[in-house]
């Protein structure tokens, strides 16, 4: 009888256990991967990137933004376009996002008409246009991140879908720290295991700037 009893308690543990989801977040092994990939995505955008190599550095084509980013009457969020100037000199590439805070270009004479693949009837500029979508995890984004993480830390997880306390900082390939777009992290509770994981992103500014960097989340 007593045995039977004892049986009994043990599988009304047991059952708890399986349908306590909160129980079981709290003893599995941290797994920062995991975390990493949802701050990752939660920070990344599609960007249209235009590229044109021009025949010499005359600085002379022209091209025209509506092509690319279509009607903006009725956006609440307008694409923007910002150019920049490559290697080599002959490069340009105009990228597209909603991110710009204003329009940007630095060539200075026009009048080649926007012809994607050039009409070869047409004394063009260039000898070659291509455009394509790029995705960028966005520096002012991660900055909003933080400011969250610091301001309402438990509302940010709930909307990332994250349950497992977590930090993240960002640094470059040869180590140093951005503190602008790092959190410092939280007490970690003794006893309590922390997982540790490293992603490679390409990150862009609202200036249209590029840099090859590190996040790195830790979770526990």
């Amino acid at each position: 009888m007593i045995v039977s009893f004892f049986l009994f308690i043990i599988s009304l543990v047991v059952i708890f256990y399986l349908l306590n989801p909160a129980i079981q977040s709290s003893t599995k092994t941290p797994d920062p991967s995991r975390i990493s990939g949802i701050i990752v995505k939660n920070l990344s955008y599609e960007y249209g990137k235009l590229v044109i190599i021009l025949k010499d550095d005359s600085d002379y084509y022209e091209y025209t933004p509506e092509v690319y980013i279509g009607d903006q009457s009725s956006s609440s969020e307008p694409i923007r376009y910002y150019e920049k100037k490559d290697f080599p000199d002959t490069k340009y590439v105009v990228y597209f996002s909603k991110f710009f805070e204003e329009n940007f270009r630095i060539t200075t004479k026009y009048g080649c008409p926007a012809v994607i693949p050039p009409d070869p009837e047409i004394d063009c500029e260039y000898n070659n246009a291509s455009y394509s979508i790029e995705k960028f995890v966005v520096y002012e984004e991660i900055k909003k991140i933080k400011e969250q993480y610091d301001s309402d830390y438990n509302k940010l997880k709930r909307e990332l879908g994250i349950n497992r306390d977590f930090s993240f900082s960002v640094r470059s390939p040869n180590g140093v720290d951005i503190s602008e777009v790092s959190i410092s992290p939280k007490r970690v509770p003794a006893g309590k295991e922390r997982g540790s994981f490293d992603i490679p992103i390409r990150v862009i500014n609202k200036t249209a700037d590029i840099r090859e960097l590190i996040i790195n989340v830790k979770s526990w």
